[in-house]
């Protein structure tokens, strides 16, 4: 339960920050707009390419990020995967007296 709170809260702050920027960048063409070309309808214009390129620079930003927690994870469960699925390359061997392998129960092989 825990977990999905705080997954929760990672996914409000991303969409929170993404809006945010949006607006900053459309209040900030806005003005520059209005500023140049002191038209309201130009700084409208202005306004809406920079909201729309602020867009386009957090989807890439996201999908980054995303990419590459994926990798992470792929690359945690790839490393788990190969300790069950070759246990003698992470665990000690155990051998007795005459050379065989305490866990197979067969000698190794020479």
């Amino acid at each position: 339960n825990r977990d999905q709170v705080s997954s929760f809260g990672g996914q409000l702050s991303i969409g929170a920050n993404v809006i945010v920027a949006i607006i900053t960048a459309f209040t900030f063409g806005y003005f520059v707009g209005n500023q140049m070309f002191h038209s309201t309808a130009k700084a409208v214009v202005l306004g809406t390419l920079c909201g729309t390129a602020m867009m386009l620079i957090e989807v890439v930003l996201f999908v980054t990020r995303a990419s590459t927690l994926d990798k992470l994870a792929d690359k945690r469960t790839r490393s788990q995967g190969a300790q069950e699925a070759f246990p003698s390359m992470y665990q000690p061997i155990s051998l007795d007296a005459s050379g065989v392998d305490l866990r197979a129960g067969r000698p190794l092989p020479s």
